[in-house]
């Protein structure tokens, strides 16, 4: 979510569980841009990824921004040099174009054993939204940081920032090996 990176406002802060450093993780704490974590979105589409982020910012009322290989600047400081890397026209993912990774077969495969590898190595992150449930009688008050009902989104992994290339050779890897 866009949030992470330009919070709206000075006190924005968002609830988390199972912070790998936190004393106490099975309780909601305060989580904020400041943090040397990422929440991530890793997920598969049939069109292109800023196509299908727009549709999920319609639907859940939530500014969202694509974390790929072209827009990592915005996840981590970088040096004079590695700005000017980033210049570079030459491309170092094999399946990284159009900002989403792509593949020519096995959609599903590729997606599932991306999410395992990414769940081995960093747990499951799921995200409870209040911005997108529709019926609100669907999921009342479960164990929630909001006093309101909420949707599960799956495919979320809390990622340290300074990973995010780790992130990217195993989807990329995982496209190439498999799809």
């Amino acid at each position: 979510m866009s949030n992470f990176i330009q919070p709206p406002h000075k006190n924005w802060s968002i609830q988390v569980k199972n912070l790998p450093d936190a004393k106490i993780r099975d309780k909601w704490l305060q989580f904020n841009n400041k943090s040397p974590y990422i929440l991530v979105k890793i997920g598969m589409t049939t069109r292109f990824p800023d196509q299908r982020i727009k549709e999920w910012e319609n639907k859940c009322n939530h500014k969202l921004i694509n974390v790929g290989p072209r827009n990592k600047r915005f996840i981590y400081k970088q040096n004079f040099l590695e700005r000017l890397s980033c210049l570079s026209i030459q491309d170092n993912y094999e399946r990284y174009r159009d900002d989403g990774f792509f593949v020519n077969k096995n959609l599903k495969l590729v997606e599932s054993s991306i999410h395992k590898a990414l769940k081995d190595k960093y747990g499951k992150g799921d995200v409870y939204c209040s911005g997108c449930l529709v019926d609100k009688s669907v999921a009342p008050k479960k164990d929630s940081p909001f006093n309101t009902s909420y949707n599960v989104h799956t495919e979320w992994f809390l990622i340290l920032k300074k990973e995010i290339e780790q992130v990217y050779n195993i989807i990329d890897s995982t496209c190439v090996n498999l799809g």
